[in-house]
């Protein structure tokens, strides 16, 4: 039973990932592909067989899910890339009014990315049940935070190879650990203020 699964989540897959071949051939032969949208397109196809599989969806439904998932991603990247500008500006801005814009900016951006998940939400309750939706609303943030753990792991070792330098400024979600007190005791861990969280 579970092979069968496997095989439909790898089914389900390479339908979604269908239109994204397709733009990925129309470009010249030789071209270089952008390694992040390689990236893109692997993480994309990992979060299709992870949703397959914890919301337990049927062909049907998840050649519906995922048109609706990937329409907002595009929404989502481009909000994301722009928050990363923003945090960017965040360290390099001292003047305080315009510091204050950057703030206001990030705080708008930060806004506008809750409101795409939201009507990304209201879609996809339009094809799913409500059991299904609960496990969504469990399953991609596990998916994510997972990711996230991943991606610190390759960007410590991609700095260790190349001597400090990596595209994550060498930040690891798993090597951030809370300080220890005087007396070599852990502290508490404060989520808002230790930069691994808890």
């Amino acid at each position: 039973m579970r092979s069968i699964r496997y095989l439909l989540s790898a089914l389900v897959a390479a339908t979604v990932l269908s239109s994204a071949t397709v733009v990925v051939s129309a470009q010249p032969s030789g071209a270089p592909v952008d390694k992040r949208e390689r990236v893109k397109q692997k993480v994309r196809t990992m979060r299709a067989y992870f949703l397959t599989d914890a919301l337990n969806l049927d062909p049907t439904t998840a050649g519906k899910m995922f048109p609706i998932i990937e329409k907002f991603d595009v929404e989502t990247d481009a909000l994301a890339a722009a928050r990363v500008g923003l945090r960017a500006k965040l360290e390099t801005t001292t003047d305080a009014k315009a510091l204050n814009k950057v703030i206001d900016d990030l705080v708008a951006n930060q806004k506008a990315t809750f409101d795409v998940d939201a009507k990304r939400l209201a879609e996809l309750r339009t094809i799913l049940s409500p059991q299904q939706v609960a496990k969504l609303m469990v399953a991609l943030p596990e998916f994510e935070k997972r990711l996230q753990t991943r991606l610190g792991k390759v960007d410590a070792k991609a700095k260790a190879q190349e001597g400090g330098n990596s595209e994550l400024g060498g930040w690891s979600p798993t090597t951030a650990k809370p300080k220890a007190k005087a007396g070599g005791k852990k502290r508490a861990c404060d989520p808002f203020s230790d930069v691994g969280g808890c």
